[in-house]
This record gives structure tokens, sequence and C-alpha cells, in this order.
């Protein structure tokens, strides 16, 4: 699925997460929710993350 920011990001931690390398909490909106096959994913890169492709995240999700 995808979803849009909808608040800046915090200096607050989450706890849930358990990690102290993560960044501060944020709102997300989720605008679509399902599963989606990885294969059609491969076209979409990340500016975020050096432009690699989505399925290569820093934090496994």
């Amino acid at each position: 699925g995808y979803a849009r920011m909808t608040s800046a990001v915090s200096g607050e931690r989450c706890l849930d997460w358990g990690s102290v390398g993560l960044g501060g909490v944020f709102g997300v909106e989720w605008i679509r929710k399902e599963s989606l096959p990885f294969q059609l994913t491969q076209q979409l890169l990340n500016p975020w993350n050096d432009n690699k492709r989505v399925q290569i995240s820093r934090d496994a999700q």
C-alpha cells in the first residue's frame, strides 16, 4: 500500500518500535492498503534512500 504524511516529524520517539536509530514520530493517512507483489514495484525508486528500489529499506519495512 501507500500513505501520505499528515504531520511534520516530531522530536518524540515511539517506544513501540524499540530502536534508538529510528527518527521521530509523524502521522500518516493510508491511501490504499492491500497486498502487492514485489515484482510490480521494481520500477519504483525511493529518493530518500539513495534512489534504491522501494523493496530495499533501511528499516526493513
